[in-house]
């Protein structure tokens, strides 16, 4: 009995330490910044709008960053911002995702679509097993598809894609095989990674 007391006690204890480690975290955590722009004139001066404002504010709500990996991130942000005029939308995307990926933590990256829809989906999904990439979910109008292993995107296979994946999508490497799943599933972001010439032109070999 004295015993099981301990424990409830004890379990008491931890969960009121780690519920005040919460709120000095959660009440020392910087407030998100707002942006306070005057209305862009057109694209290029919104996209420059935005990636100067990621520049400039980010690094200080994001504390996964380290010296170098800061300076890496900026860099990236600085071309970027000079070369808005000769990317597309898509490559933009990709370039803000390899900046938020450059701390090399996990949970600070890009939310393009796994929690959201940033990005448009085919209408299938991927998983990888250990013998490749499978289509394991479609529509009905692709259902025909079902069950089959992927071996070429645009030419490309699967593996050689999640490989150039690496320095957008950080943390593990099985991390980067879980994530990769859905980026290689947006025409979009297949496109800002120059594997398929448009978002209208994906051509998938099973």
């Amino acid at each position: 009995m004295k015993k099981i007391l301990l424990r409830v006690v004890l379990t008491g204890v931890t969960l009121f330490v780690l519920a005040v480690v919460g709120l000095i975290l959660q009440t020392n955590q910087p407030a998100a910044p707002t942006p306070d722009f005057s209305a862009p004139r057109d694209r290029d001066e919104a996209w420059r709008q935005d990636v100067a404002f990621l520049r400039d504010e980010f690094l200080k709500v994001d504390r996964s960053f380290t010296e170098k990996t800061s300076q890496k991130f900026l860099d990236i942000l600085d071309n970027l911002y000079e070369q808005v005029p000769s990317h597309s939308d898509n490559e933009i995307v990709v370039a803000i995702t390899r900046a938020a990926a450059a701390s090399g933590n996990g949970h600070t990256r890009a939310y393009l679509m796994r929690n959201g829809n940033y990005l448009k989906w085919l209408p299938i999904r991927y998983y990888w097993f250990s013998d490749g990439l499978f289509v394991v979910r479609t529509t009905e109008d692709y259902s025909q598809t079902f069950g089959a292993r992927v071996l070429a995107i645009n030419g490309i296979a699967p593996e050689e894609l999640m490989s150039r994946m690496r320095d957008l999508i950080p943390g593990s490497d099985s991390w980067v095989v879980y994530n990769s799943t859905y980026l290689l599933n947006s025409p979009e972001f297949l496109n800002g990674m120059d594997v398929i010439p448009s978002a209208e032109s994906v051509c998938i070999n099973i």
